[in-house]
Parts: C-alpha cells; structure tokens; sequence
C-alpha cells in the first residue's frame, strides 16, 4: 500500500470494533434506576496513538449492553497497548467507573505472519479496578511499518532506504541511532 505520493505509510491502522459487555456491575442505584449502569466505553488515546479518545455511544440501564461500534485508528511504533475504559454515564454527578481493559500490541506480534501483515483478535477482556464484568472487543492491525521479529528475515527491494535519527529521551544523554 502506497501513499498518494508513492511512499509507504507511516502509520500502522487498527480497526476496534467496541461490541458489547458482560456482567457489568450496577452503578446507578435509587428508586428508579436500581441495579443498572449507563455504560459505554472510552478507547483511550494512548502513547503512539493518533488522534484523540474516542467514545462508543450510552447505553442506558443495562449490565449488558451491546454497542456495536466500529473505530478506525492510526498508530506508531510506540504503542504499546490499545486501553479501554468502561463508565457509567450520570446526569447531575460525575461519570462512575465500570473498569478497565488492556490489549497489549505484543498479542498481536506474536500472531504476526511476515507474509500477511494483517492480524485480527476477538477478545472477551475482563475488567480491572472492579468486581467483575467483561468488555468483548475485535481489532484487526494492519502492520504498514515493517516489524523486524527475531529469527525472521524480512525481504528488501533492491532500492531501499534507511533513515537515522537521534534519539532523544527526556533528562536523558540522546542517543545517536547512525
């Protein structure tokens, strides 16, 4: 895949489908809104991310609820993980939280076939920082940088071209890469 100006893509893309929960715990609790949540689902924006958070829809008094929704995002070679956050939507109060989920990007390296750099994961994720529930999730990574794993080799064309750089890291001596 090329850019309209001939070159490789400088980005990976990820495609998060956000589908539903499970066993959500009950945030709103009162009179008429006993043992349900409000919930939808933050996917954060992250170190490597392009762009900002982006945000399902609510679902109202639901422990289960179904999104179905679908998110297109570029990243670097810096991300480490997708993140999701899980909330409760309130109208007078601040938003609760319903947890959250992890997907590191080394799942999908060692999925990674050199020969297709395509990968797709359907997870069923369970929530940290609360009792219980789960968070289901399908993300397909298209790896535009090349991924240089241990005990591959990567073929080149005939003409390529390495860029050097330097490396710098904050309070820290940068680091000639040439």
């Amino acid at each position: 895949d090329l850019s309209d100006d001939g070159s490789k893509p400088e980005f990976n893309v990820a495609t998060i489908e956000v589908l539903e929960a499970r066993n959500l715990i009950a945030s709103d609790i009162g009179f008429f809104r006993a043992g349900k949540s409000d919930a939808y689902v933050i996917v954060k924006d992250v170190k490597g991310m392009v762009g900002d958070d982006r945000r399902t829809s609510v679902v109202n008094a639901s422990l289960n609820p179904t999104w179905n929704e679908t998110f297109h995002c570029k990243f670097n070679y810096k991300l480490s993980a997708f993140k999701f956050k899980l909330m409760d939507k309130d109208v007078v109060t601040a938003d609760d939280p319903l947890g959250k989920a992890t997907v590191p990007i080394d799942w999908f390296l060692d999925k990674l076939d050199p020969a297709n750099p395509i990968v797709m994961l359907d997870l069923w994720l369970p929530l940290a920082k609360v009792k219980h529930g789960e968070l289901h999730v399908r993300i397909t990574v298209h790896f535009n940088i090349p991924i240089a794993l241990p005990g591959i080799k990567v073929p080149l064309p005939m003409n390529f071209q390495i860029g050097l750089a330097w490396d710098f890291k904050k309070k820290e001596t940068p680091i000639d890469l040439d």
